[in-house]
C-alpha cells in the first residue's frame, strides 16, 4: 500500500512539472504589456528557486488532497526549504524564519501523525468543533495583528498607517498558512478553508503588492487545487 502512495506522489510531481512547464511556455510566447519580458528572469537565482518551490508546492498539495497520503509532506518539506532559501536571498528574513522554524516542523509532525494510522482505509477527516472554530479564528486575527506590528516597528520601521493594505495582505497570507499547516497535522477539514483564504489573498498579493503576474497565476492554481482538496476531504468525511 505504501508503494502505491509513493507512486501517486511521483505522478503528482510529474503533473505539477508539466503544469509549470506549460505555464512558462505560454508566458514566453505571449509577452504582452501584462506579461513583460522581465517576468521570466532565469538569470535571477531566487526566481529559479521559486520555480522549483512552486512545482514541488503544487505536487505537495495534489498529494495531500488525499487524506490517506502522508507522502506529500515530504514534498512540503522540500518546498519549505526552497522557499526559505528564496526569501533569504530576497531579504525577507521573517518569511525565512516562518518556513524554516514553523512550516518544516509542522510538516514533520503531519508525517508522524498521519503514519500512526495503521489502517489508512479507516481515515476519516473531521471538522473542528464550534469552540475550536472560534478559537482558531481568534488566533487567526491575533496573528494578523502581530504580523502587522512586527512589520511596522521591526521589519519596515515605518508609520503605523504606512503601507497598511500591503501589511494586512501579507499578514493574512502568513496567518492563514500557519493555521492551515497546523490543522493538517490533525486531519481537520477546516485547514482547507484557510488554505483557500491563503490562495485567494495570494492572488490579491500578486496583483497589489508584488505586481507579478507569475505569482498571481500560481495562486490561481492553488485556488483550484485547494478547492478540489476541500471537496475530497468533505467527501471522505461523508462517506465514512
Amino acid at each position: 500500500m505504501k508503494i502505491q502512495l509513493w507512486k501517486k506522489l511521483g505522478l503528482n510531481l510529474i503533473i505539477a512539472t508539466f503544469l509549470f512547464g506549460g505555464l512558462i511556455v505560454i508566458l514566453l510566447l505571449n509577452k504582452t504589456h501584462f506579461f513583460s519580458k522581465d517576468l521570466l528572469n532565469f538569470s535571477d537565482l531566487a526566481f529559479c528557486i521559486g520555480i522549483a518551490a512552486s512545482t514541488t508546492g503544487v505536487g505537495y498539495t495534489l498529494t495531500i488532497k488525499d487524506p490517506n497520503n502522508f507522502t506529500g509532506f515530504y514534498l512540503g518539506i522540500v518546498m519549505s526549504i526552497l522557499l526559505s532559501i528564496q526569501f533569504y536571498i530576497k531579504g525577507f528574513y521573517n518569511l525565512t524564519i516562518l518556513y524554516t522554524f514553523i512550516f518544516i516542523p509542522f510538516q514533520i509532525a503531519s508525517i508522524v501523525s498521519w503514519k500512526k494510522q495503521k489502517d489508512i482505509l479507516l481515515i476519516n477527516p473531521q471538522y473542528l468543533s464550534l469552540t475550536y472554530k472560534c478559537l482558531t479564528f481568534l488566533v487567526f486575527l491575533l496573528l494578523i495583528f502581530s504580523d502587522y506590528l512586527l512589520s511596522t516597528y521591526i521589519i519596515n520601521k515605518d508609520n503605523i498607517w504606512e503601507n497598511s493594505i500591503e501589511k494586512i495582505i501579507n499578514g493574512i497570507v502568513i496567518s492563514s498558512s500557519i493555521i492551515a499547516n497546523f490543522w493538517l497535522i490533525f486531519r481537520k477539514i477546516d485547514a482547507w478553508y484557510y488554505w483557500l483564504v491563503y490562495s485567494i489573498i495570494g492572488i490579491i498579493q500578486g496583483i497589489v503588492v508584488l505586481k507579478n503576474p507569475f505569482n498571481t497565476i500560481l495562486f490561481l492554481f492553488f485556488v483550484i487545487i485547494n478547492s478540489i482538496a476541500l471537496y475530497n476531504w468533505i467527501k471522505n468525511h461523508k462517506n465514512a
